[in-house]
């Protein structure tokens, strides 16, 4: 469950707000006893720095898609024009392949940073 509001929280601000910084709080820790609570804490920032480099690699591999997609559609719109005079409507297209590409790259440039350790 945490893992999804810290995707949700790196898609809403991560690109807009450079330096964020969450504050994880775990309730109820009252009611288990401290190496219990220990060991639940650094669970969790384990779990979260591991969703956290699969969203890396999945976002690496989007924005490498994108570009491969570009350079394809650039290539056909080049031979097609070469062919006819037509219209060409891939521009708008590769507008807007170019922007999600660089929502990715603003993504991975502001991350949010997790903790190094639980205190």
């Amino acid at each position: 469950m945490v893992g999804f509001y810290m995707n949700l929280l790196q898609m809403r601000l991560g690109g807009s707000s450079p330096g964020i910084k969450v504050l994880l709080v775990g309730t109820h820790a009252d009611q288990i006893d401290a190496d219990t609570a220990k060991d639940r804490c650094d669970m969790v920032l384990r779990r979260l720095k591991s969703l956290l480099m699969l969203n890396i690699q999945h976002w690496k591999k989007e924005i490498k898609g994108a570009e491969e997609r570009i350079e394809e559609l650039v290539d056909l719109r080049n031979m097609s024009k070469d062919l006819t005079d037509g219209e060409d409507n891939s521009q708008e297209y590769i507008s807007r392949l170019r922007e999600q590409k660089e929502g990715i790259e603003t993504r991975l440039k502001f991350l949010i940073a997790l903790p190094e350790k639980v205190h």
